[in-house]
């Protein structure tokens, strides 16, 4: 556990987070080559849930979201802006409508990750026939207020004062960054014959072993269950959207095209999110003409994700145009790289059914074989996480230098915005 009196500790995780160049024991990412992250993690904190997350110690609990409506603006002593008892150390990333800093609480030096919207330029913006992107960010507020899950990511605070132009966000921070922190899988729709190779040169990253990668894929089930069970529907399962807390759980993120169903219907008539995971029935009727199960369209999105943890690229070739895609997604034979386990491969065969109403269910995924190995790892069923708001990631005060030269890692993204976890490129929230 990390507190105010082991700065030596926090510094260390502060180098683990800018340049990945230490071994730190209390951390679960191991860096082994410069430049690549390897996933190294204590079996355990992977006990049977029942026993695992009652000695997990992070800033969680079932508290309301707090709401302000006063903003105050200021500077502490070294100079950095605050806004109310926020101190902002350094802009984590940006995206079309706003940016996302680290920043921590003057009082109780707790790290939190926060996005910052305009919320004049949202209103100018409209996103087609939609409505303008300042209500789809307070639609993602209205989702993340009633999520309080140890796999989702957890909002805080909501600071929207209506005299103020700027709307405050104060998010959990996830130093661990993305699961798959340079996996390319954007779709560049602008290539020509003669740059098309230099614009779909994909960097070279490790593949995750099958052990990781299962870690990795029971928090990501265990967090979409729990979404599907409070009747949301996540609609951009994603690997940059996976991130890794410093205790090496995975959490999902990013909810800004999310969905809300009633009732007991969970049908689609619109597509939504990164077209390389949309699921082929979304490929094939992109008018709306046909309601569709959105539940379906996660789980291929986690199917694809896992794809990519484990094969470290995506199971269709990517294409100039967004016809292409749709129709590799729709028809293309799924190839797998490697050789990999034979149950491993019949979830695969199961959760990338193209058909929606034989593909395997969240329910079924957990009894899978891979999932479970053979039944002597079982996962219960997803629940509320309640534990204290001790929070184990701290600063102490005076702010250690290396917290304020930590390199900025800054990436532009079509999205409302995307911000980067401690560790790696782009990560959402």
């Amino acid at each position: 556990m990390i507190s105010p009196s082991s700065p030596a500790n926090i510094n260390t995780v502060y180098s683990i987070s800018s340049k990945q160049k230490k071994c730190v024991e209390d951390y679960p990412l191991l860096q082994l080559n410069d430049g690549d992250i390897y996933h190294h993690i204590d079996n355990s904190l992977y006990n049977p849930p029942e026993t695992r997350f009652g000695n997990v110690n992070r800033p969680r609990s079932n508290s309301s979201t707090k709401e302000t409506l006063i903003v105050h603006k200021n500077r502490d002593g070294n100079g950095l802006k605050m806004v109310n008892e926020y101190v902002f150390v350094r802009k984590l990333g940006a995206g079309t409508y706003g940016k996302v800093s680290l920043a921590y609480h003057s009082g109780t030096h707790q790290l939190y990750a926060i996005k910052v919207f305009n919320k004049t330029r949202l209103k100018k913006k409209r996103l087609g026939l939609r409505n303008n992107p300042l209500d789809d960010v307070l639609k993602e507020i209205t989702i993340l207020k009633k999520l309080n899950h140890h796999n989702i990511v957890k909002l805080y605070e909501v600071i929207n004062d209506p005299n103020q132009d700027s709307i405050y966000i104060v998010m959990e921070y996830l130093e661990g960054g993305s699961i798959m922190p340079n996996i390319n899988y954007q779709l560049d729709c602008n290539s020509n014959n003669n740059n098309e190779n230099q614009q779909h040169k994909q960097e070279v990253i490790t593949p995750l072993s099958e052990d990781v990668a299962r870690r990795y894929f029971r928090d990501i089930l265990l967090g979409l269950e729990y979404l599907h069970e409070q009747k949301i529907i996540h609609r951009d399962i994603k690997p940059e959207n996976l991130l890794i807390s410093k205790d090496g759980h995975v959490v999902i993120a990013d909810f800004g095209v999310s969905h809300m169903f009633d009732d007991t219907s969970d049908l689609l008539n619109s597509s939504a999110g990164s077209p390389a995971f949309l699921a082929p029935e979304l490929c094939g009727y992109q008018d709306g003409s046909v309601q569709i199960s959105g539940k379906a369209t996660d789980v291929w999105a986690l199917g694809i994700s896992l794809y990519c943890m484990i094969f470290a690229q995506l199971p269709f070739l990517k294409s100039s145009t967004l016809q292409n895609i749709y129709d590799n997604i729709q028809f293309q034979p799924i190839q797998y790289p490697r050789e990999i386990s034979n149950q491993l491969l019949d979830l695969f065969h199961k959760i990338l059914d193209r058909n929606p109403l034989t593909r395997i269910t969240t329910n079924q995924i957990k009894c899978h074989p891979w999932t479970s190995e053979n039944g002597q790892w079982p996962l219960l069923n997803s629940y509320t996480l309640q534990i204290n708001d001790h929070d184990p990631l701290t600063i102490p005060t005076p702010i250690p230098s290396s917290l304020l030269s930590i390199t900025n890692n800054t990436v532009s993204t079509g999205s409302s915005v995307s911000s980067f976890g401690g560790n790696s490129g782009a990560s959402g929230y």
